[in-house]
């Protein structure tokens, strides 16, 4: 069992063997290779990417609470909330650089930073979406003119949770 990592300001880097003198291809849209990788300046690819490394249980989720920092051919910079830092394990690291490795064919160094992501983190953006269909699902039957009607005709009454969003 290893103990917790500190709270705040803390970051961690695995050495890895030196990144080659030239970039492996990596595999673009439709399983074709491309060279180089997709340009990451506002980590706007980070939830595809989780999704494409086919990531598991803590692993998974320590990916979807954190935010890409930084991207380049040999190294990957997430940040990860401090109030989410008991998400952080040894194994769930090593177990994303490996799936990061695999999945770019390179070696690539993993640093993870305790610090407040500052954006929409995939899991926030998920949970977002999740209250804006709710949002939108409440709306739409409070103007629904049969439900309307049934409330005047017989004094019936929405029941506070019972509304979900179809999909």
């Amino acid at each position: 069992m290893t103990a917790p990592a500190p709270l705040s300001g803390t970051e961690t880097s695995r050495p890895k063997a030196p990144a080659p003198a030239a970039a492996l291809p990596v595999p673009g849209p439709g399983g074709e290779e491309s060279p180089g990788l997709p340009p990451a300046p506002d980590g706007a690819e980070w939830p595809a990417l989780i999704q494409a490394l086919g990531l598991v249980a803590l692993t998974r989720e320590l990916a979807n609470h954190c935010v890409l920092r930084h991207l380049d051919e040999a190294h990957c910079v997430l940040a990860l909330d401090p109030q989410l830092v008991h998400l952080r394990s040894a194994r769930a690291e090593a177990t994303l650089e490996q799936a990061l490795q695999a999945h770019f064919r390179r070696p690539l160094r993993l640093t993870l930073r305790v610090e407040a992501p500052g954006r929409e983190t995939p899991s926030a953006q998920r949970q977002r979406q999740r209250e804006e269909r709710q949002r939108a699902a409440e709306l739409e039957l409070a103007r629904d003119e049969t439900v309307r009607a049934l409330q005047e005709r017989f004094d019936a009454r929405i029941v506070p949770g019972s509304i979900k969003p179809l999909d």
